[in-house]
């Protein structure tokens, strides 16, 4: 076998539609958070910002199961910097500042990381309604309407 198709077969990047689908799952137990991250864990830095952010939630997910507070806390952070890092690389990406909304909305107030929640909570309200249907669309628009931390008001504007 030749050695580029070796690295081909042994080193495959997700494809979103698959971390889109795990990615809610990935909270219900520390299994699902290790198997969301293990998908993960070998994105690159300078990789579809998308995807970074996702690795980022991935280890913010991890973090919770931890067993002591500064490994918790090591964990978290270094999610959250990976999720900075594709805002950065990607500002105006719905995904991206989905992804970090979700985080920031259910990170523990004493993180501190969750600055950025009314900025990207208005830019995805705002952005999907522009979007054309389809899959990215239906997914971000069901979890705000499942979502209790978004109004009555802000579920509308998606809905109709």
């Amino acid at each position: 076998m030749k050695l580029w198709l070796f690295f081909l077969l042994w080193f495959t990047i997700p494809g979103l539609k698959d971390v889109r689908a795990l990615y809610p799952a990935a909270i219900e137990s520390e299994a699902a958070s290790e198997s969301f991250y293990n998908l993960l864990k070998d994105i690159p830095e300078n990789a579809d910002p998308r995807l970074v952010a996702y690795k980022g939630a991935a280890l913010t997910l991890v973090a919770r199961f931890k067993k002591s507070a500064k490994e918790k806390s090591k964990t978290f952070r270094a999610g959250a910097k990976l999720i900075e890092h594709a805002v950065e690389r990607a500002p105006n990406d719905i995904e991206v500042r989905f992804v970090r909304l979700s985080v920031q909305q259910h990170a523990p107030r004493f993180l501190k990381y969750n600055e950025a929640v009314l900025s990207d909570k208005h830019y995805v309200v705002s952005q999907v309604k522009l979007m054309q249907p389809g899959a990215l669309k239906n997914y971000i628009s069901d979890y705000i309407l499942k979502s209790d931390k978004f109004t009555d008001e802000e579920k509308a504007q998606i809905a109709g």
